[in-house]
């Protein structure tokens, strides 16, 4: 019984996975070519996405990391102006809507 509750919650797991690397390139896509962000920035899946203990209905965390001695504190940009060049991205390329940077 078990088993079969199992593979029923978990069957499209392989999708499920799938899509949120789809999700994830094209976040890292949209940082690239949002300027906002050190060229080589990455976007990184952490939590039970990445270590696998989320379902298909859990979150996707994703988070920022930028190559190794680079920053964004600096007097051209900082972080939270950074977050909002990135935003208006988003918007006006990525096509989402109501991007909250808070």
């Amino acid at each position: 019984a078990m088993g079969s509750l199992y593979q029923e919650l978990f069957k499209d797991e392989d999708v499920v996975v799938r899509r949120r690397e789809m999700i994830r390139k094209r976040t890292e896509e949209c940082v690239q070519q949002s300027g906002a962000f050190p060229p080589g920035t990455q976007v990184v899946i952490f939590g039970s996405s990445a270590n696998g203990f989320g379902s298909p209905k859990s979150d996707l965390d994703m988070c920022l990391q930028l190559p190794d001695g680079r920053n964004i504190d600096d007097e051209d940009m900082d972080g939270a102006s950074a977050m909002g060049k990135l935003a208006e991205y988003f918007e006006a390329s990525g096509g989402m809507i109501d991007v909250d940077t808070s």
